[in-house]
Parts: C-alpha cells; sequence; structure tokens
C-alpha cells in the first residue's frame, strides 16, 4: 500500500497498489492496435466462415452423416449430459455465482470481468441466432429449437473456461498448474464441440465459428477490461480533485480505495 498524506493527520489518502499497478500496464499497453490485433484475428476468421458456411454444405452434410456411424448409448447419454451442463444460460448463470465469491474475495476486476462477458456472450449468441438463418440438422438426437449459427455451446464454454484459465495464470504461481489448466480447457471446449456434431444438432461450420466467435470475445474482453478500470480509475481521481482540490487540507485527509 502506498500511503500520501500528513503524519500529524489521523486519516490518510490510500491508493492501492492495484491502482498503481493500472498505471504501469497503461504505460506499458504500447500501441491499442497491437493490442487489439489478436481479437480481430478471431473476428476475421468468424466473419469468414459466416460468409462460406454455404459453400462448405457438401462437408457439413459429409460430417454430418459420418456422425450417425459412430452412435452408441454410452456415448450419447454422456453427451446429452454435457448439452445439459454446457448450455450457454447454465455456464452464465454459474458465473453470477463465481462472479459473487470473486467479489465478496476482493477479486472485484475478476469478477465484473467474468459476469460482463458471459452477459455479453449471451446476447451477442441470441442476436446473431435471431438475425443468420440457419436450420439445424434434421437427425439430432436431442430436441433442439431456434437457428443452428454459430454454436451456443461451443461459443460459451470458450468464453467461460478461457477466463477461468487467465485467472489462473494471473494469480497462480505454479507454472504446471498453469499449463494443466490450460489444456484442460482446450480438451473440453474441443470434446464439447464434438459433441455437438456427434449429436446431429449442429452443422461443423456452426462448432468451428463457435470456436472463433468465443476466441474473439474472450480476447477482446481480456484486452479492454485495462483500459475500462484505468478509465474508472481517472474518473474516480476527476471527482476527488473537483470536490477536493489539492491545496485544500481536506484533500490530503480523503481516504480513497480503488
Amino acid at each position: 500500500m502506498l500511503r500520501l498524506g500528513l503524519q500529524s493527520s489521523p486519516i490518510t489518502i490510500v491508493y492501492s497498489s492495484r491502482t498503481n499497478n493500472c498505471k504501469g500496464e497503461s504505460r506499458k499497453a504500447g500501441s491499442p492496435i497491437k493490442k487489439f490485433m489478436m481479437p480481430f484475428i478471431y473476428l476475421i476468421g468468424f466473419l469468414l466462415i459466416a460468409l462460406l458456411r454455404d459453400n462448405l454444405a457438401g462437408v457439413n452434410t459429409n460430417v454430418n452423416t459420418w456422425a450417425t456411424t459412430i452412435h452408441n448409448d454410452f456415448f450419447t447419454s454422456i453427451a446429452k449430459l454435457i448439452a445439459d451442463v454446457f448450455e450457454t444460460t447454465s455456464l452464465l448463470v454459474l458465473s453470477l455465482i463465481i462472479g459473487a465469491v470473486l467479489f465478496l474475495l476482493k477479486m472485484r476486476e475478476n469478477a465484473l470481468l467474468l459476469v460482463g462477458a458471459m452477459t455479453g456472450n449471451a446476447v451477442i449468441l441470441k442476436v446473431l441466432k435471431t438475425l443468420i438463418y440457419s436450420p439445424r440438422p434434421l437427425n439430432g438426437l436431442i430436441p433442439e429449437t431456434g437457428n443452428s449459427f454459430p454454436s451456443g455451446h461451443v461459443t460459451s464454454t470458450v468464453v467461460f473456461f478461457g477466463l477461468l484459465v487467465f485467472f489462473a495464470w494471473k494469480t497462480l504461481k505454479s507454472v504446471r498448474i498453469k499449463a494443466i489448466s490450460s489444456l484442460l480447457a482446450v480438451a473440453l471446449a474441443l470434446f464439447v464441440g464434438f459433441t455437438r456434431i456427434y449429436l446431429n444438432v449442429h452443422w461443423l461450420t456452426d462448432v468451428l465459428a463457435g470456436y472463433f466467435l468465443g476466441a474473439f470475445w474472450l480476447t477482446f474482453c481480456i484486452t479492454i477490461t485495462p483500459y475500462l478500470v484505468n478509465i474508472y480509475i481517472e474518473s474516480v481521481k476527476g471527482q476527488i480533485h473537483k470536490f477536493w482540490p489539492k491545496k485544500n487540507f481536506m484533500y490530503q485527509m480523503m481516504f480513497v480505495s480503488v
């Protein structure tokens, strides 16, 4: 903690180390264009699949037909369970619970990032599935309604578990645990995508688009969060300067916690 104030004052201005870290991150951020390059690449990938999916209809049909040849009762029951657990609404509710826990643990930036990203993810999927006409395969093993493009299960899985891995890399010291968490998240995302094709409720292009859309929204939210935090901090400082100018003795006695 960095404390600024008069030694005789019982109340001190306190700026958290997080505030100073945000300033340092802002100075080291470099060009915003470079920082947002990765989200832009993923967005381009998603748009390309959206534009070319009609040209890949033959591939979609072949993959859908192949999936019917590997059906078995045991794996079908597992795929159905995955469909229930990793549904967009289920992951959104889970993110609200985890977000509340993170907030109580004073990890407020992580809490807001998780809840904000997953809420935005649900809204984006709702809009896209409403605007893009894409009938589902007719041979689905479970009942699904609405358009199929993109896969909501895949998109939500990438965003949700991608953020958990991001939090792990921020807080954990063990490189081994970080690497294992990353590999597990990737494997889980691939597995969820496979089950959507296995159940014949999505085309291959739906699943691929879900990966690109999820990666775009994940990296975009992670990239923009430090900028939003810095803007918030500057706005708070501006309000303090407005009501308690530096020359005012009370300004030096004001307690600030960000």
